[in-house]
């Protein structure tokens, strides 16, 4: 092995220029590649079409949809059967087997949303393209393959011998040993409250145990088969697990280690070009970021973390020289020092990593989880006896007696890990909720790090004079760029004021903050969750804890289907819709009923009702309170209309779904007061009603508002929205017209 490293370093050295430009082509191909396959090779297909592909695994299955990761023309798709299409037969395929589905792809695509969870970047970051929807299912023929990997045979039975631990511990077992989870439990929730959910990731720790038991097991073997022998068990296991990238940068890193490259930084460096070869990708991935933040952490902070606790330990143990000082003092104070020594360095570990990836800690979870840090110091060594023994279960599986001590010997360890867990997943205030940091913010983060990680080895690029210099300009800049984020975060969280106008598909919602109030116009799209999902992502990234007021214009479900999953998250105070009692008469008391039983208050509204709170003030117009306005379109044209006013300055008009007749109310007599009238000539923006429906915007409405931002939230392909007689009286009339489908989430400060 050593001869051939040699011969094999030896040409490098003698070829070193060609071999790093063919490298680097290679790179380059490899990247474009994936880029044109991943971004312009698929796109999403109304039309169903044949298609021949085959399971690599089951994702999810529930009484809704049955989830496989399969591959077609080579690459990877989750497809999706829906329950109207689901029957025994493909509600049991297994991996390997071979099917032709009629179906459709598609592909994600993002509505430009501030804080939208990207989901196409995510699937592409673990190597699917995308999604395909089935709609007919057969199945050609079963499994034959051979399998080759012999882990997967091991895997098996230890699945199946697992069934003698309660469904927890069998959950856990299974996620901590093999990163799968069959049973739905909630095992996954109690480590993702307690900030430990990266026990349950295949990662480099697990890369570290599994090599201590393959050790254990093969002891008597020569170093060089050993090798050989580990290297080729990492490559199987990974194979099993399915490529996870902590764990196959941890399995490159190794097998790298056994050739010449000792750098540890050039490992890290080499790995990650490894998996960003294999997709490029991968860089979107928070398994990629924090796994490579989590190493460098530890590399770089743990050992000066370390040090300074070591210094203070030795201070309290009034101990001068580590050397024979700690040998002189007594066995009791020596086993006491050893204890403290042995805690403050699990805590050196563990605060390593979260100081360096704090920043994302924050990014993707929008919280400080102080539980993280004692949970890792208490989960630390428990998980690591588990890997031992959850590792030596694996591989002595087929040995009976054993595989069966070994097996409840697991019961014990995992009684212990849950019985932490659930008890620290109580202690709710340990967890701070945060707004999500900008990527200015983010990069002065680490550029502080940087800085003082690297204060000490000026001294071996400068004289002693400019050292002084060079560590005062240091401080200033360090406390300028802290000065920096923290001015960000109040000035998020206190002072910023915005209106935005949300892409929620064809549908509507809006929200207007100013002051720390929080008012929510609409909230709803023809594509159910969209509009929730979209308003919760937002509020968390903002730290929005409550929205003071929700205005529903009118009882259909593109207004107002988001409802109900938003108050399940987020409390709301109040919600206001119109007393119009025709069409939308038996949605408006289901709805009534449901935001009541949430505890949240409702007030009925009608035209020339007037609402001052804090610094707004709210001037309704239509509908009529004791009566109604009379359309082919009821239920829209009695949506309710409004200007709200904002620290008694900027105006903005919602006319929700109101057509020609509502706008006939509303101007063609003199209803409303002076100060109305001339709100509606200073407005800021209008959100045009109807969608820009043909039904709407009328020569009426523009000659009693002025020209100013109006906006349109639609999606073209539903409804034909805006129309285009709309579209010519907004541009008679000089508005400058913005449309969500186009520009995503519309923003005015």
């Amino acid at each position: 092995m050593e001869k051939i490293q040699e011969k094999l370093y030896s040409i490098y050295m003698k070829n070193k220029g060609y071999i790093l430009f063919i490298i680097t082509l290679m790179f380059c191909i490899r990247i474009s590649y994936m880029i044109y396959v991943y971004e312009f090779k698929y796109k999403s297909d109304d039309n169903v079409q044949k298609m021949y592909v085959d399971i690599i695994d089951i994702e999810e299955n529930t009484d809704t949809k049955v989830s496989y990761i399969v591959k077609y023309e080579s690459n990877k798709f989750i497809l999706n059967i829906y329950e109207n299409n689901i029957d025994e037969k493909n509600s049991k395929l297994n991996r390997g087997d071979k099917i032709i589905i009629r179906g459709k792809i598609v592909i994600p695509t993002t509505l430009n949303n501030p804080y939208e969870f990207n989901y196409k970047r995510y699937l592409n970051s673990i190597n699917i393209i995308g999604t395909i929807t089935a709609y007919k299912v057969e199945k050609i023929n079963i499994n034959l393959k051979k399998d080759f990997n012999i882990l997967n045979r091991f895997k098996e039975k230890f699945k199946e011998k697992n069934n003698v631990l309660s469904s927890d511990k069998k959950s856990l077992l299974n996620l901590i040993i093999l990163g799968e989870d069959e049973n739905e439990t909630e095992v996954k929730s109690y480590f993702e409250d307690t900030g430990s959910s990266h026990f349950l990731s295949i990662s480099g720790t697990h890369i570290i145990y599994f090599l201590y038991v393959i050790e254990l097991l093969i002891s008597n073997i020569s170093n060089k088969r050993k090798n050989v022998i580990k290297i080729v068990l990492i490559v199987l296991f990974n194979m099993m697990v399915g490529y996870q990238i902590s764990m196959l940068r941890a399995s490159i890193m190794y097998i790298i280690s056994q050739s010449k490259i000792k750098n540890r930084y050039i490992r890290i460096l080499i790995s990650a070009l490894i998996i960003i070869y294999i997709n490029p990708y991968s860089i979107f991935s928070p398994s990629f970021i924090f796994s490579y933040l989590s190493v460098i952490g530890i590399l770089m902070l743990f050992p000066l973390l370390n040090s300074y606790f070591y210094i203070f330990i030795m201070k309290l143990f009034k101990i001068k020289y580590i050397d024979d000082n700690i040998l002189k003092i007594n066995k009791i104070k020596k086993m006491f020092f050893n204890v403290i020594v042995y805690i403050f360095r699990n805590i050196s570990f563990v605060l390593s990593i979260q100081i360096i990836t704090l920043p994302f800690q924050m990014y993707y979870f929008c919280e400080i989880n102080f539980i993280s840090i004692i949970s890792n110091i208490f989960l630390s060594p428990i998980i690591a006896i588990e890997l031992i023994v959850g590792f030596l279960s694996f591989f002595v599986i087929f040995i009976p007696y054993i595989s069966d001590i070994l097996i409840y010997s697991n019961d014990i360890i995992l009684y212990i890990i849950l019985t932490i867990v659930k008890f620290l997943s109580k202690m709710e205030f340990l967890k701070v909720s945060v707004i999500k940091p900008d990527l200015i913010s983010l990069l002065f983060y680490y550029i502080i790090i940087c800085i003082n990680i690297f204060k000490k080895y000026i001294y071996k690029f400068f004289n002693i004079s400019k050292v002084k210099k060079i560590k005062k300009a240091l401080k200033i800049v360090t406390l300028i760029l802290i000065l920096y984020i923290i001015s960000m975060y109040i000035y998020v969280l206190y002072f910023e004021e915005y209106v935005y106008f949300f892409n929620v598909g064809q549908g509507n919602m809006s929200l207007i903050h100013s002051k720390n109030t929080n008012i929510v116009i609409d909230l709803g799209s023809t594509t159910e969750n969209i509009a929730s999902n979209i308003l919760i992502n937002f509020l968390k990234a903002k730290n929005i804890s409550k929205i003071d007021m929700i205005i529903i214009t009118h009882m259909h479900k593109d207004h107002m289907n988001g409802v109900e999953e938003v108050i399940k998250n987020v409390k709301v105070s109040k919600i206001l819709f119109s007393n119009f009692e025709d069409k939308g008469k038996d949605e408006a008391s289901k709805f009534e009923r449901l935001v009541k039983e949430k505890g949240v208050a409702v007030v009925n509204i009608a035209s020339k009702d007037n609402i001052m709170y804090k610094n707004f003030v709210i001037d309704f117009l239509s509908p009529p309170k004791n009566n109604i306005i009379l359309s082919d379109d009821m239920l829209n044209a009695n949506s309710l209309t409004f200007i709200i006013t904002k620290n008694d300055s900027d105006n903005y008009l919602f006319l929700g779904d109101a057509t020609k007749e509502s706008e006939k109310y509303m101007f063609e007599k003199e209803n409303y007061s002076d100060e109305i009238y001339y709100k509606l000539k200073n407005l800021k923006a209008v959100q045009i009603g109807h969608h820009g429906s043909k039904t709407s915007s009328s020569d009426l409405l523009f000659l009693n508002i002025n020209p100013c931002i109006a906006i349109i939230s639609s999606k073209k392909s539903v409804y034909n929205h805006p129309s285009k007689e709309t579209i010519d009286i907004l541009n008679k009339y000089k508005f400058d017209i913005r449309i969500t489908e186009k520009e995503g989430a519309i923003k005015i400060k």
